[in-house]
């Protein structure tokens, strides 16, 4: 990762495939933070989905 940092179009191809994965896993629409952390050693995302139905429920069973 350290090194990846250092080759800033590599690092932000890293990011994107990391969103386009977390998007067409879970659904765009579901994603309330995708987080880029760079405060501890090793650079890391924080992705937060939401269960939401077709309907738009909040449901973790349904999902």
């Amino acid at each position: 990762m350290v090194k990846l940092t250092s080759e800033p179009a590599r690092f932000k191809d890293w990011q994107q495939a990391n969103f386009d994965f977390v998007a067409q896993e879970y659904g765009k629409a579901k994603m309330v933070r995708f987080t880029l952390h760079m405060y501890e050693k090793t650079p890391h995302i924080h992705a937060v989905v939401v269960p939401l139905t077709e309907d738009r429920r909040l449901s973790a069973k349904d999902h």
